[in-house]
């Protein structure tokens, strides 16, 4: 049997500095009269959604014949690093986050075991 991933979303849902709460470990990456850009980890809990596609090759047309899909969620947690964009008038306080990156971070999620729905 063949499972395929149709379409994978996550989204956001929480996060935590990892670390002591009053030592937190990140690094600056660059600085400039405006922005100001840091790297730091965190725990996310994000939804992760995805579709699934299930189908078996079938010997005697060679072709592969559709069992059905499945759409799963499952919300989880991961540590990962971000890169986290400060911009703005630091003499006077005026910052704001302008952007926030994972560089690193879990390149999969385990959904655990899926079917197609009709097998249910």
């Amino acid at each position: 049997m063949c499972v395929d991933c149709d379409d994978a979303f996550l989204s956001f849902k929480d996060f935590e500095f990892v670390g002591d709460r009053n030592q937190y470990n990140f690094k600056v990456v660059r600085v400039g009269p405006e922005v100001i850009v840091v790297q730091l980890a965190i725990r996310l809990t994000v939804l992760a959604e995805a579709s699934f596609l299930f189908s078996v090759h079938d010997s005697i047309d060679k072709d592969y014949v559709n069992l059905g899909s499945t759409w799963v969620e499952k919300e989880t947690d991961f540590e990962a690093e971000v890169l986290v964009t400060f911009q703005g008038d630091f003499e006077h306080n005026n910052v704001h986050i302008t952007g926030v990156d994972i560089v690193y971070g879990p390149s999969s999620v385990d959904f655990g075991y899926i079917e197609p729905d009709d097998w249910k």
